[in-house]
């Protein structure tokens, strides 16, 4: 007969603080390029029109428009990038 080896192994434990404040508009995106998005906070979801299933998984351009400014998109994605190389 086999074991469960993991019969009494303790429950993973949930964070006790929430991953992003819904009260706020949040992304949470990985450190890796395409830069894609984990996490949107319910706020951030309802402020630009997006259901969570839309967004998670797909890169952080998603989000970007005519309007993006190019520089700053930029300046982010270096700071992204040397952060990943420490």
């Amino acid at each position: 007969m086999a074991v469960d080896h993991n019969a009494n192994a303790p429950s993973p434990k949930q964070p006790t603080e929430p991953l992003l404040d819904n009260s706020r508009c949040q992304l949470t995106v990985s450190s890796d390029p395409p830069f894609r998005i984990l996490l949107a906070s319910t706020s951030w979801l309802n402020a630009n029109g997006f259901l969570e299933s839309e967004v998670v998984g797909k890169p952080v351009t998603l989000v970007q428009g005519a309007g993006t400014c190019a520089a700053t998109a930029g300046v982010m994605a270096s700071a992204l990038e040397v952060r990943c190389l420490l």
